[in-house]
């Protein structure tokens, strides 16, 4: 749950910073749960792998009526920042991962 706030938060400051539009408490819990709405349907659509596209198809059609000049380039933005996000998450597990590797090589050589 924490993390679809998080998300949904992220989404709603980039359509707002795109748009140029004003902070609405409501208008932020709207889009936070569009956001939950489109994940939950994008992990469950069979045949589209890993959701791809369902959960931006959901957040086009639902924040239409919101943003409806921005939806389109806020979206495709907030794709690239997962898909960034995502980059980067496997970048440091592969640190981590070359680390223990190296750990575990050191300390066998020691023994």
């Amino acid at each position: 749950i924490i993390s679809f706030i998080i998300i949904g938060v992220i989404l709603y400051v980039l359509l707002l910073i795109i748009s140029n539009g004003t902070f609405q408490f409501q208008t932020m819990l709207t889009v936070i749960s569009i956001f939950s709405v489109g994940w939950v349907l994008g992990y469950i659509v069979p045949g589209a792998p890993g959701g791809m596209g369902i959960r931006e198809t959901v957040l086009i059609i639902l924040l239409g009526n919101i943003f409806p000049t921005y939806v389109v380039v806020g979206v495709l933005l907030f794709r690239l920042i997962t898909v960034g996000g995502d980059v980067l998450a496997l970048g440091f597990s592969n640190m981590i991962r070359i680390k223990k590797l190296e750990d575990a090589q050191n300390v066998k050589l020691n023994n």
